[in-house]
């Protein structure tokens, strides 16, 4: 078997750490930027958890086409809309996109991002109303999201789920749908899990290995 050197060694790391980054910033500005938290009155109460709303920043522009290296070092810049179409030589990060997004990298939308999405490594989102997002190895989406998450490594939706996700490992704050995976976890399921280790917090049994089912 062929071993690593250190160079190999050190672009690894570098690629992770662009991964992990701005996924840990979207999270903190998540908090830290105004977004508005609200509960729904429904189902809210039944699970015991808030529902998560994305309050956007303000609407600049929209643009047929975005060219980006990274962040703030794209055209146009990071503050616009783009649709139908976004390629990210590295990184890229605006406040909307719709359509086909691909990032060699990661690609990011602080509002939403609805279309397709397909990244060398991760997509980062506040939410979305209806996507197709791969990565190589995570997702994440920091409010709502409807659609599928397919994920190398992890796939994850801090708000409410509707569709699938399919990773290594997978958590949703609620989930409708379906989580395929080694690991997964729901705090509220209204649907399937297929893994090994089937979690989810408001079962009665919380913990079903194969396969689990919650309505």
């Amino acid at each position: 078997m062929r071993r690593m050197n250190g160079a190999g060694f050190l672009w690894n790391v570098v690629l992770l750490v662009f991964a992990a980054v701005p996924i840990v910033s979207l999270s903190e500005e998540s908090v830290t930027r105004g977004y508005e938290r609200a509960g729904d009155a429904g189902s809210g109460e039944a699970s015991g958890r808030d529902i998560y709303h994305c309050d956007p920043p303000p609407y600049v522009a929209t643009s047929p086409f975005a060219l980006a290296l990274a962040p703030m070092f794209e055209a146009p810049g990071e503050r616009w809309d783009v649709e139908p179409l976004r390629i990210s030589l590295l990184v890229g990060r605006h406040r909307a996109v719709s359509g086909l997004d691909i990032g060699a990298i990661g690609s990011m939308a602080d509002f939403k991002m609805d279309g397709i999405g397909v990244a060398g490594l991760f997509n980062a989102v506040g939410e979305s109303n209806g996507a197709i997002h791969v990565a190589g190895i995570v997702n994440f989406a920091a409010f709502d999201y409807s659609g599928c998450q397919i994920s190398g490594l992890y796939s994850c939706t801090e708000g409410s789920h509707f569709g699938a996700q399919i990773g290594f490992a997978n958590y949703s704050g609620r989930m409708t749908g379906v989580q395929i995976g080694v690991f997964n976890y729901a705090e509220n399921l209204s649907g399937v899990q297929i893994g090994a280790f089937n979690f989810c917090a408001n079962s009665a049994a919380r913990f079903m290995p194969v396969l689990n089912l919650s309505f």
